[in-house]
């Protein structure tokens, strides 16, 4: 965000989430970091943006907690974006210990804020997230997807150590063991 802030082509970023005490954080980072940005509560299944308005989107962790598998959502974002324009989105996969993320989200969570839902193994196979999106409006010969392993980054943030100091090996060995479980799809369209 600082080579935006700093940048002398004009550009404007808009922020959305439905949770207001999220818009909040979002517009105090905005205004401590003087960001050219916008944050603003609002539902991604009806964007209130006109139609052909952005030339990137970019959506992160939240299909899999709508409603409809976020296929609504996909639809908002695709009448929002311009002709040619690009969409980066992501979603879970399996989470093993869903348990405690509940009991966390409960803990830290605004009243009424969905919880983060079970059924993530669905999501891992990468054609599912494919699916949502082409239901979405987007053209199958235009969507790219992409695998990034999140395991190392999960197993890192469990033992407070840097991704950076587990060697090439051991990351390599635990990638056969954890890949199938511990996994994030990522598209790109």
């Amino acid at each position: 965000m600082d080579a935006v802030a700093t940048t002398s082509v004009q550009i404007s970023l808009k922020g959305t989430d439905i949770n207001e005490k999220a818009v909040e954080v979002y517009k105090s980072r905005i205004a401590t970091n003087s960001w050219p940005a916008e944050g603003l509560q609002m539902d991604s299944n009806k964007l209130e943006f006109a139609d052909n308005n952005f030339i990137y989107s970019i959506g992160n962790a939240f299909l899999f907690v709508l409603p409809n598998d976020g296929i609504d959502a996909m639809k908002e974002y695709y009448r929002t974006l311009k002709s040619g324009g690009t969409l980066i989105v992501n979603s879970r996969a399996y989470v093993p210990n869903m348990e405690p993320i509940h009991a966390v989200a409960k803990a830290t969570r605004s009243p009424g804020t969905p919880l983060p839902r079970d059924g993530f193994q669905r999501w891992s196979p990468a054609e599912f997230l494919r699916d949502v999106v082409e239901k979405g409006g987007f053209e199958k010969d235009k969507i790219t997807l992409g695998r990034e392993m999140l395991w190392l980054q999960l197993l890192s943030s469990h033992t407070l150590q840097p991704c950076s100091g587990v060697s090439l090996e051991v990351r390599q060995k635990l990638a056969c063991l954890s890949q199938t479980r511990l996994t994030g799809t990522r598209l790109y369209i």
